[in-house]
């Protein structure tokens, strides 16, 4: 069974609105033929992109994921984590909890992959089920975590 793309397009048009009104993002924009929604990143020392992907099917996850094609700035997050000795799950995590959506700072982390994918970019990314308050929360968890590490909040002279 397949998400319609009715489903898709009014989700994705939901979580565009709370990205935009949330002014935590630069310009966002919809790839319908993607089921894909891009906010790109405010100030970043590079380009780079919060992306919401939703799945074909409801049994697969959709997709949380901050992209940059600049693999200083990826290594510049993953030298602020490994200075500090945090994890980016569990920083998540804490944005999750300041904005309600989970009970506790000892839920579990989130879970974040961080690999270069097909295209070239380097992804952070979070599985999550296809549900629109918990796709919603988590972009937000992630702008409030990544804006702060590394080069993401370079600005223009960087």
């Amino acid at each position: 069974m397949t998400m319609s793309a009715t489903a898709h397009s009014a989700m994705l048009s939901s979580l565009f609105k709370r990205a935009e009104a949330s002014g935590l993002f630069g310009p966002c924009r919809i790839d319908a033929s993607a089921n894909l929604l891009i906010c790109e990143a405010k100030d970043a020392g590079d380009h780079a992109e919060y992306r919401v992907t939703l799945p074909a099917s409801p049994a697969d996850p959709a997709f949380v994921s901050l992209v940059t094609p600049g693999r200083y700035l990826s290594q510049s997050i993953e030298q602020d984590l490994v200075h500090t000795g945090d994890k980016a799950g569990e920083l998540i995590r804490d944005e999750l909890y300041d904005l309600g959506a989970v009970p506790s700072r000892d839920s579990a982390p989130v879970t974040v992959e961080h690999f270069r994918d097909t295209q070239k970019l380097y992804t952070f990314r979070t599985p999550i089920r296809p549900d629109e308050a918990a796709l919603a929360n988590h972009l937000l968890a992630y702008v409030r975590t990544f804006s702060h590490l590394g080069d993401m909040a370079a600005g223009d002279d960087e």
